[in-house]
């Protein structure tokens, strides 16, 4: 039986009818895994590929996601298709699909930034900590840094961040979300609250190539497997996850700019 194929636990893991069977752990901890080795192994592979052909490093890591993870995410969650579009099969095979008004959904994705940003101010002595004493020996490839942009033409720059914003603010997000939160979370055998924290933590350990952001990653994840169960809308963290990524990159911009 496939590794990703979803089969039934214990009686007391079942959902109630009409909810997505869970997987078993093994297979919802390698599910959770692939992405990060891939992304890992696509790392290793592109970063140096790009300093060869003369781009920046960080594109990289762009690349890692643009070709291995995001298309790996996305034909997970379309492997069964019935003759139906491509779009519709990915989004029924993500649960969490309520709408929300649209006010009420921009007042909380609003309050998870500020959330978001209070937990990574809050969280930056642990993680200057662990960067400085615990992860201090990473190898170069684990450096995602667009500090390099700065010694590149512009035409260059421009490009670096046109595939950052395509892949790190848009396609990266909501095949994230889709995978992670919306199939994963909702097949994990636990209950909901556990399955947010469960989730939360396989999630930050996918990131074993920035450790030193474990805890705050973490931390954010709680909040918005939480919100999604709360809401039942997978759309609040995708939302979240694009702004967070978009501010990200509007702040490289930003500086980029001040330092030219």
């Amino acid at each position: 039986m496939p590794i990703g194929s979803p089969i039934p636990v214990k009686a007391s893991a079942i959902p109630p009818s009409g909810s997505p069977k869970p997987y078993r752990w093994p297979a919802a901890v390698a599910l959770h895994l692939l992405p990060g080795l891939l992304f890992a192994a696509g790392c290793v592979i592109f970063r140096p590929l790009a300093g060869a052909l003369g781009l920046p490093h960080s594109t990289g890591f762009t690349f890692a996601g643009l070709v291995l993870v995001t298309p790996f995410e996305l034909v997970y969650l379309a492997r069964r298709r019935h003759g139906r579009s491509l779009t519709e099969t990915v989004a029924d095979a993500a649960g969490f699909r309520r709408k929300l008004p649209a006010r009420r959904l921009a007042l909380l994705v609003v309050t998870l930034i500020a959330c978001t940003a209070t937990a990574l101010a809050a969280l930056s002595p642990v993680t200057s900590f662990l960067h400085n004493h615990v992860f201090a020996g990473m190898p170069d490839w684990t450096r995602s840094s667009n500090d390099d942009l700065a010694h590149f033409g512009t035409t260059i720059v421009i490009t670096s961040l046109l595939l950052n914003a395509l892949g790190d603010c848009l396609l990266s997000p909501i095949a994230e979300e889709l995978y992670y939160r919306g199939h994963l979370m909702s097949r994990l055998p636990a209950r909901p609250a556990t399955a947010a924290v469960t989730g939360a933590a396989l999630f930050a350990a996918t990131h074993f190539w920035e450790p030193e952001l474990t805890v705050f990653v973490f931390v954010v994840q709680s909040l918005m497997g939480f919100t999604v169960h709360r809401t039942q809308s997978i759309r609040v963290s995708i939302y979240l996850h694009i702004a967070v990524n978009s501010i990200t990159t509007a702040i490289t911009v930003v500086t980029l700019l001040t330092n030219t």
